[in-house]
């Protein structure tokens, strides 16, 4: 584990590097912030916004999640991530200055938690070097999540209360995979993950620069694709357990029932 001053040293670069970036974004006319769930295609589009030259931090929790995350990393002894002090520099400007534009992503929840495990593994106490025990963590979660049908519970805990959107009242294009937002204080565009590739061109209207799309940090492209590959393998769910996640309301809201059935096959028990 981090010393204390270890941890330190680190979160100091972190919070300088973050309160650079954020300056740099609110310098613009129209700031851009990527605010969406971990793993959902974020890296991606920062790094196609970065490309054409648009300075646009990327967070993930602007909330109560975001306190919960400090505290646990606290608690394991390991330093604040570099997003943390984003969101710390961020929230200030969030209705003080420029109404900036929030580009969101949605991604089917079962892909996109195994995908996260994966980058945080310390966080859930996962050793994903043993394939079928972190099947297992997952095959327990997804078990909790289906009880409470919750698997989507992202966007009611974050992007609701943060610019006052009620996504089920709103509504969401699920044919076109996107839905702009007029918010309190902010331009949302919400993005569906799976039709990312085609919307550049919606994307580059909404922050004003052309885009060109080329995917990063896919989970099966990195150093520990065999892993993550030997754990998607054995992933697979009772079907009352995928309808308990997929229930989630929202889930009907971004996604149309022909997408939820092919979820459902890809994931479940033969």
């Amino acid at each position: 584990m981090f010393g204390r001053l270890r941890i330190a040293a680190i979160e100091l670069v972190r919070d300088q590097r973050a309160a650079r970036a954020v300056a740099a974004a609110f310098r613009a006319p129209r700031p851009v912030v990527v605010y969406s769930q971990p793993k959902t295609g974020t890296t991606t589009l920062e790094a196609a916004l970065a490309a054409a030259g648009v300075a646009a931090p990327k967070v993930h929790f602007l909330r109560e999640t975001h306190a919960e995350n400090a505290r646990r990393h606290a608690g394991m002894g390991l330093p604040n991530p570099y997003h943390h002090f984003l969101e710390v520099r961020l929230v200030p400007r969030l209705g003080a200055g420029p109404r900036p534009g929030i580009v969101c992503l949605v991604r089917e929840p079962v892909a996109r938690r195994a995908s996260s495990l994966f980058q945080s593994p310390w966080l859930f106490g996962a050793d994903t070097g043993k394939a079928e025990a972190t099947a297992q963590l997952l095959r327990e979660e997804f078990r909790e999540r289906a009880r409470h049908r919750d698997a989507l519970s992202w966007f009611r805990r974050e992007l609701e209360p943060a610019f006052g959107i009620d996504i089920a009242r709103a509504g969401f294009d699920t044919a076109a995979g996107f839905r702009r937002y007029e918010a309190a204080g902010a331009d949302v565009l919400l993005l569906k993950t799976e039709a990312l590739d085609g919307l550049g061109p919606v994307v580059s209207d909404f922050v004003g620069r052309p885009l060109a799309f080329a995917r990063r940090n896919v989970r099966g492209e990195t150093a520990d694709d065999g892993r993550y590959r030997a754990v998607r393998q054995r992933l697979r769910l009772p079907r009352e357990v995928l309808e308990g996640v997929y229930g989630d309301p929202l889930m009907r809201v971004f996604y149309g029932e022909d997408e939820i059935a092919a979820f459902v096959e890809r994931w479940a028990e033969a």
